[in-house]
């Protein structure tokens, strides 16, 4: 109970949506090629049977591979009353936070001239030192440094609410640092 999930951020998930419309409408044009011709009319030949099973299986696997991205990804990064988890690595094990370890949450750039157009705009985690361990293989962290993580603003549904959420979280469960002395 006291680790409870307080926050969950998935990955953007609109994009795949796109994919999903095609697979399916692959699978419509196989369909409609081999059984029905009501759309598009085709004489029976073996090449038109064969395309026709290439573009249902075609859009079996895409319409399986949106399924799974949009169902079964965990989340970016969880919440909880202990600290971040972030699922950014190549085995799935989440990289654990603590919030005693966290020293801002904030939007940027991981260029150091701000001016920089061509650097993304990103979910900046800024640790107290480097006392968090990162693993050597990162996925989905855009830029990585001795004490700060660079996750993609693209990744994220609406960056700005997701700061705002993590610094209130942060300021209840962990508070920051300065925030401690005197």
């Amino acid at each position: 109970m006291a680790n409870d999930v307080l926050y969950r951020v998935y990955r953007r998930r609109w994009p795949m949506v796109p994919a999903l419309f095609f697979g399916l409408l692959q699978m419509a044009a196989g369909v409609d090629t081999l059984f029905t011709h009501i759309f598009l009319p085709a004489s029976p030949s073996p090449f038109t049977t064969v395309t026709s099973v290439l573009l249902i299986l075609l859009g079996l696997a895409l319409v399986g591979f949106v399924a799974v991205q949009l169902f079964f990804v965990p989340p970016l990064l969880e919440v909880r009353s202990s600290g971040l988890y972030l699922y950014i690595t190549e085995s799935g094990q989440p990289v654990h936070i603590p919030w005693d370890t966290l020293k801002a949450v904030e939007l940027g750039r991981p260029g150091k001239d701000p001016s920089r157009r061509e650097d993304p705009l990103c979910l900046v985690l800024r640790f107290t030192g480097s006392r968090v361990a990162r693993p050597s293989t990162l996925v989905g962290v855009f830029h990585s440094t001795k004490g700060s993580l660079y996750i993609r603003a693209s990744h994220l549904p609406g960056a700005q609410h997701v700061v705002e959420r993590l610094n209130a979280l942060w300021k209840e469960y962990g508070g920051p640092a300065n925030d401690k002395e005197d």
